[in-house]
């Protein structure tokens, strides 16, 4: 389960680098596959653990960013909320939101990519693919051999860090170094880094994680903000409001 956060925060922390070199067909496809994720078979422990090692080169990550970033995510306890806009090939923009939360064998997976929407909560009483809109959870069969992500969500991830490997290029991800400056009105530090697209600069205040900025060689910018990055889990995120009807 480690490997999995750190590869959807490495995915988060490097799509705005390269999103600008997604096509506009690549980006419709993933959007519609990403409500349609869940039918779909699990891939192979193969498949997952070559996905990630490909998708980006850890060694090429800064200090600030290995430390509190991945050091955080392989914490048996976390919570990340980010969300931001990306400028993909032709203008077009599109919104991610995302919060991820564990702690011990709870589990909370919220996930928005433009118009598709997924979220996953795990707690005590099992496991629940939930819809906001309609106030429903259903109640879910949990893999006991893997009683943290269903092969469904599995297969989810996979297929959202996919589409960022394979449209975006992020094995082409180069650390630069690192310094200060004004951003968004405030002084922060930063990592920067560079791939065949642009560059993308990885802000922090002081060792806090704020903002991941990608500005493409043609002057498009994607910006994610990180809200919360921590060691500690929101315990009210894994629990199904008390008005949600739950359906097996």
């Amino acid at each position: 389960m480690k490997k999995i956060f750190i590869a959807i925060l490495i995915g988060v922390t490097v799509i705005s680098a390269v999103s600008c070199s997604a096509s506009d067909k690549d980006y419709i496809s993933t959007s519609s596959e990403l409500s349609q994720a869940s039918d779909t078979a699990d891939p192979s422990s193969s498949e997952k653990d070559s996905m990630i090692d490909n998708l980006v080169d850890v060694n090429q990550l800064g200090d600030k960013t290995k430390t509190n970033i991945i050091d955080v995510l392989e914490n048996d306890s976390m919570d990340l909320s980010v969300n931001g806009k990306l400028t993909v090939t032709g203008g077009i923009t599109v919104e991610l939101n995302c919060t991820l939360a564990k702690s011990d064998n709870c589990l909370y997976f919220d996930l928005g990519l433009g118009d598709s929407h997924i979220k996953t909560i795990q707690n005590a009483d099992g496991r629940y693919r939930v819809n906001d809109k309609d106030k429903t959870a259903v109640l879910e069969n949990i893999n006991e051999e893997t009683s943290s992500f269903s092969s469904k969500d599995d297969k989810l991830v996979k297929m959202v860090l996919s589409y960022i490997s394979s449209a975006l290029g992020l094995d082409d991800i180069h650390f630069k170094g690192t310094g200060n400056e004004e951003y968004n009105g405030q002084q922060y530090d930063f990592e920067e880094y560079s791939n065949s697209n642009g560059a993308v600069k990885v802000y922090f205040d002081h060792s806090v994680p704020q903002y991941i900025v990608s500005t493409k060689d043609s002057g498009q910018q994607s910006v994610i903000t990180i809200h919360k990055l921590s060691k500690e889990p929101d315990s009210k995120l894994f629990i199904i409001p008390s008005d949600y009807q739950i359906t097996e």
